[in-house]
Formats: C-alpha cells, structure tokens, sequence
C-alpha cells in the first residue's frame, strides 16, 4: 500500500509537469523531481507537513516585506551569489533576484506554482506528535494566564449584584490599582507620557463606539424574541448546534434536559425556555454541568482545542447568537459583517491586493484571548444582553487532555507532570461555543471601526438609510469588513488596530497580516496584485470510505479547475479505486452533479447505459454519492418540543428524536442521463 508520503510526492511530480509545459525553456525540473524523491525518503511525511508549508510563510513574509529570508531545513540556498532555495530554483528566480529581493514585477504564475507546491500537505488532518500535542496544550494554559482578572462576578450566580458595570472602561487597561467602580480619565493615568495617553485616547475612542453599538444591539428578552421568531415563521430561535456536546454521546435526548442551573433559570426560565406550555414536569437538577476541553485534528503543527459546551447552555447559545445576528443585519445589512458568507471579504482582498487601500489582518487564537475582562466593558450598556451572556457561559472546563501531559508548569501552580482536572477561564468562551463568532466579529468589528478613524456619537449614526449611513461610516462602505478573527480595514488604520488589539490582551498574527506589499489573505481568498494565487489544500487523500473518496474527488476538480491538469490527474491514479473513477460522469464545472469536471460540459458515453421502460428515460450506470441519517426515537414532550424546534414542511415526512450524524455511502446505481425523451402515447 502506497504511503502519504509517497501519494504526495506522486502529485508534488505531476505538478511539476505543470509547471514544465507553463515554462518549455524551465530546464531545472529533473533536478527538482531527485530532490523532491530525496528529501521525501529522508525526512518522511514531515517534508510535505511541515518543512514545505514554512517555506511558503517565508514567500508571503517576502512578498510583503519585499526580502526573502529563509530558515528551516529546505531553505538551501543554490549558491553564496544566488540567495534563493535550492529546491524550485527555476520558479524562485522569476519571483525574486539573485539577491533574494523580490523583483518589480514578479511572475505571478509562478508565485502561484511555488505556493501549491509547498502547500500541498499543509492542511492534511493527521496528527501530530506527542511534543506538539503538549506544546499546544501549554499555550492554551499560557494564555489564560496573560489575561485579566475580569471586574464582575463571572463565576458567580449574580454577575453584578452591587451595579459596577456601568462604570467600568477598557482605559482601565492601563491602570494595574484601578478599584472597582472608580471612573478612568486622562487626569489619573498612572504615567505621563506621550504613548500612554495615545493609548488612553485610543482605548476611550473604543469604548465611546462600544457603547452606541450595543445601546443600538436593543434589549435582549429571550422570551419575547423567541415567540416574535415563531410568530413569523422562523422557528423559536432555540436549538441544538450541530457538535458534540460535553454529556456523553447517546446518554440522553438533546430535548429531554437533565440539568438546568439556577444561574441559567435567572435569564432563561426553564417553564418558558426548555419545555412546552402543557408539560408539567418540574425544573431539572440546578447542577451546572462543565463544558470540556477536547482536541480535534487540524494539521500536523498543532490539533484544534475547543470545548464541548452542556446541552441545555449550548440550546441558550443559539438564541443569543441568532438575536445578535438578526440585530446586526438589521443595523449594516450586508456591509462590515455578513454572517451567511465569506465571498465579499474574499472578493475585497482580492481587490486590495491591486490598489493596497485595504490591510487583512489575522489574529493568534482570537477566542481564547478574548476575555471576560473586555466583554463586561463592551457590554456594559446593554445590561440585559451582558446577563444573557453571562447566564448561558460556562464557567467551568473540564480538562480531558491531562492526562495526557507532563512537563510543564499548570496555571494552578502545581509541580509539572500534575494532572489539572478543572479550569476556571478567564476567557470569555472557547471555540465550539455558539456566541463566540458573533460576539469576536462584533468586538473586531469596533475596534477595526476605531483605528479607521470613525467615532461614533450617537446611535443613529450606526442605521442603514435609502441614502446610506450617517456619521463617518459611510466612508468604510466596501473598505472594511469582518468575518469572526479575519479582519479587513483601511491600511492607514492598520498601526492603530495593531496597538489596539494589543491593549485588549489580543494578538496580532503578523506572519498572516498583509498591508506593505500586494499580497493579501482572507477568508481563504488569497491574492496577489489582483490575482488568485490560492493553493489548494487538501484534508484528506485517501479511498477508504466513502466520504474520502468523495474529498479526493473535490481535490482532483479543485486542481483540474485551477489549471493543474497533470496533477489533477496523479490523484485518481495515486488514491486509487480504479472503480470509482471508471464510472464517474464527466460534467460542466457549473452542472452541481457529481463526478470530474470539465471545461467542454458533460459526457457519459464512456458509461453504460439503459432505457427504463417504466420511468420513460435512458438511465447510465454511474457511480453516486448518498447522505443517509437516523433518528433515535423519542415520545412524549421532548418529541413535541423537537417539532416547534425545527419546524418541519407539512409536505415532508418527519421524524422526531435524536438526530444522528448523517452517513455517506457510495456505489453504482442507474441514474437518470438528463436527457429528455418523448414517447408517444397509445390511443
């Protein structure tokens, strides 16, 4: 059985046929084919992993700062004169000079050949080592420490029983003796200096614009929001998310909660929020239940930590989340923030990479370095959106990774090599949790609005008109957007988000923040001087199932529609089900139907083929792709409230009970050509 390693090495030298009938007079592709085969039998799936995509963060790091500077184990350079990578020499010389500058028109095809290259395995979900697995889960920890203790009582039942929150200000950032409740200014600042009172001025700025936005956010009654949705057909704005939940899988219906605690009740009473009118049941158990800490693979740098939120705090979640985006679609439309899609932050970087009047700005684990700290000043004049956000938080995780790591110092203190059952964040919440995004995009979004210079003085200055908006907003109209941690702003606002975002305890990925040069990235659209140049990468290659399978599909298309027609190719002779691909259609790129694409439309000549007599119409064998899922029955009221939930089509068959993760199968069935035939009728 053939290797990842070797799968990729076989697409890695196809697309070095590409780049040959790119360039005829490219005489270096033999060299590169004994060097790619070399240092694949010496440092094995690493190559592929994590060696080559570090040399494509020295090409956007060049590309924005102009100098190729290389480091890692694949950055030999050819020679002392000729400072760039030995390995794709012939592709490197047409982006950058012998003296690794980058050149005043760089061959963009090329830049985007090196990029596919070197980012073939970036994304490959397999895990990583032991060491990384540690490392990662000790940043976690890290960062928790680096935040601020939060002024309310977020770990309590009541989070401000004696009414600070009204007084709280991000400037008290810069004061490390500030008592709760005393008033900010620039008058009591513990240190007079220039810089300090820029950051104060800043910091003030940010808040005054975080006051109007959640003043207009309105009040939040989950009650009253839930029936408007469900008076207008929308559903009762409470559900399940579609992750695992930190109760065991299959321990109990989703709708049938077991626990609801006292400090969810005070926002979200359980007779109005978690059952129908004519159950009679009485409140579950008070017992809040932890979210847990679990790792899912991401790449073979570092797994995705993200927390499983309980049941009944996740159902909670999703009505907050849902208000939050309705409220601000109602504010902006569809300009700054569009929750339903990326394709406007992508097309606005792919123009900012041609004019430069945009920076794409990336964050460092943006969830787990937004703190309570900052969410209590954001919100501090929506009170009742705050409490909401606060009753529906968990505040405790639960650590099912200690066990798995040794050698490092824990935030509780203890000798290294302890094992920490509970933690205690200081962070707002987790990734997996249903308000992050919109509440990270929310926050982004003020503060990109004030590095860009806008202070808003009243609320109105925030509504969308038939004339556009009010204020100084309407100058950001196409030059600012925001999409979770992926930020777009004007790039003379670039320096000031930057000490912005670090005055809030964020931090600014700047390996992945563009503003200097003509390169740009966001939202998975990478671009540079007006051209994509984003590589395709794929998270899986493999046939073993049939939802692989499928993911090797959509890789060959994706590579056959980027112009990588050798390469797209080496994936169904390299992932090999002989089968599959025999019997697949060949369809038009914008046909939706299953099978390999073409730029010349459909063809099923090559497939065998029927007419049925019955259904009156020339079917082909071929081979298909089906969801399939099951429910694990349930009666009674959870059922009934199951039903308002998701409120089926009366012209759909629906069944109700826990909804199990859907499961793809495949194989050859007759299915209709498309082909219209008539058949004339008996008199």
């Amino acid at each position: 059985m053939k290797s990842l390693a070797d799968t990729f090495l076989h697409i890695a030298v196809a697309l070095l046929k590409d780049v040959q009938q790119a360039y005829p007079a490219y005489g270096g592709v033999a060299k590169d084919k004994e060097r790619l085969s070399h240092l694949v039998r010496t440092r094995g799936l690493g190559f592929f992993t994590l060696d080559l995509p570090s040399l494509d963060a020295a090409l956007t790091n060049a590309l924005e700062h102009g100098l190729l500077v290389l480091n890692g184990p694949v950055s030999k350079t050819v020679s002392k004169k000729i400072k760039v990578p030995r390995l794709f020499r012939g592709l490197w010389l047409r982006v950058f000079t012998h003296d690794a500058c980058l050149r005043v028109d760089p061959d963009v095809n090329s830049i985007m050949f090196l990029r596919q290259l070197c980012c073939l395995g970036k994304r490959i979900e397999v895990g990583c080592s032991p060491q990384r697995f540690e490392k990662s889960l000790g940043e976690y920890y890290n960062v928790e420490k680096e935040l601020p203790e939060p002024s309310l009582r977020w770990n309590c039942d009541v989070l401000d029983p004696d009414d600070l929150a009204f007084d709280l200000h991000c400037g008290d950032l810069l004061r490390s003796h500030c008592w709760f409740g005393e008033s900010v200014s620039r008058d009591n600042l513990p240190f007079d200096s220039e810089t300090t009172t820029n950051d104060w001025s800043l910091l003030q700025r940010f808040q005054q614009n975080a006051d109007i936005v959640a003043q207009s956010l309105g009040e939040f009654d989950p009650i009253w929001f839930s029936n408007s949705l469900h008076e207008s057909g929308q559903g009762i704005g409470f559900r399940h998310g579609p992750g695992a939940v930190a109760e065991r899988s299959g321990q109990v219906h989703k709708y049938n909660f077991v626990h609801w605690p006292a400090k969810l009740n005070a926002v979200f009473p359980w007779s109005h929020c978690g059952k129908i009118i004519t159950d009679s049941r009485e409140c579950p158990s008070s017992h809040e239940f932890p979210s847990k800490l679990i790792a899912v693979p991401k790449t073979a740098k570092s797994p995705r930590l993200i927390a499983a939120e309980p049941t009944e705090h996740q159902w909670c979640q999703q009505l907050i989340r849902r208000f939050l985006e309705a409220r601000i679609s109602g504010l902006f439309g569809r300009n700054f923030i569009d929750f339903t899609s990326q394709n406007a932050s992508g097309t606005l970087a792919l123009r900012s990479s041609l004019t430069r009047e945009c920076a794409t700005v990336d964050l460092s684990s943006a969830s787990d370095r937004l703190s309570c700290y900052v969410i209590e000043r954001v919100f501090r004049r929506n009170p009742t959106l705050l409490h909401a956000l606060h009753a529906s938080r968990t505040r405790w995780v639960v650590d099912s990774l200690s066990s798995t790591r040794t050698g490092f110092t824990n935030n509780s203190g203890r000798k290294p090599g302890t094992e920490v059952k509970y933690l205690i964040p200081k962070k707002f919440a987790s990734q997996g949790t249903a308000v992050t995004f919109p509440i990270q995009t929310l926050v982004f979004f003020i503060a990109a609005l004030t590095s860009s210079g806008v202070v808003l003085k009243k609320p109105s200055d925030l509504y969308l008109t038939s004339g556009g908006f009010d204020g100084g907003l309407g100058r950001l109209r196409n030059k600012l957007r925001v999409f979770g941690d992926d930020i777009i702003i004007p790039t003379h606002g670039y320096a000031s988000l930057t000490r912005l975002l670090t005055l809030l305890r964020l931090k600014v990925n700047v390996d992945k923040s563009f503003y200097k040069g003509y390169f740009r990235e966001s939202c998975g659209q990478d671009a540079y001087k007006g051209y994509d140049v984003t590589p395709i990468r794929p998270r899986s290659l493999s046939d073993d199932g049939p939802t692989l399978r499928n993911a090797a599909l959509d890789f060959s298309n994706n590579l056959f529609n980027k112009g990588y027609w050798n390469a797209a190719d080496s994936v169904r002779s390299a992932v090999g089900n002989h089968q599959f691909w025999r019997n697949l259609p060949t369809v038009g790129r914008s046909s939706g139907v299953v099978g390999l694409t073409s730029f010349c439309g459909s063809d099923v000549a090559h497939l065998k083929s029927r007419y049925n007599a019955k259904l009156c119409r020339y079917e082909v064998r071929k081979w298909t792709f089906r969801a399939t899922s099951r429910r694990k029955q349930t009666h009674d009221y959870p059922g009934l409230l199951q039903y308002f939930t998701e409120q089926p089509s009366p012209l759909t068959k629906w069944e109700h009970g826990i909804q199990e993760r859907p499961r793809t199968s495949d194989g050859l069935r007759w299915e209709d050509t498309g082909l219209v035939t008539y058949v004339r009728c008996a008199s």
